[in-house]
């Protein structure tokens, strides 16, 4: 168990949330995700009770109509990330 423990702190996984590693981030990736996430959480809202029937595709179409990321781009950012608030890191 010792040497997995030790495997992990040589890589530095330790440091690694949600899947995308946060040693190196730039503040501005950062803003870039939380926009992404916005965009998101709006458009869902703007759904309403339809967001329930309506495909991941159709949202990230959206997203990537706004925005020119790709949807591989937009949904790694979705489905690995959580909005971060810049003023604690």
């Amino acid at each position: 168990m010792n040497i997995i423990r030790s495997i992990i702190n040589f890589f530095g996984a330790e440091d690694v949330v949600d899947g995308i590693g946060e040693r190196g981030m730039r503040d501005s990736s950062i803003i870039k995700y939380n926009e992404i996430h916005d965009m998101y959480d709006e458009i869902i809202k703007d759904l309403g009770e339809m967001s329930a029937y309506v495909s991941k595709n159709y949202i990230y179409d959206k997203i990537k109509d706004k925005t020119g990321f790709s949807t591989r781009h937009i949904s790694r950012i979705l489905n690995h990330t959580k909005k971060k608030d810049l003023r604690f890191i």
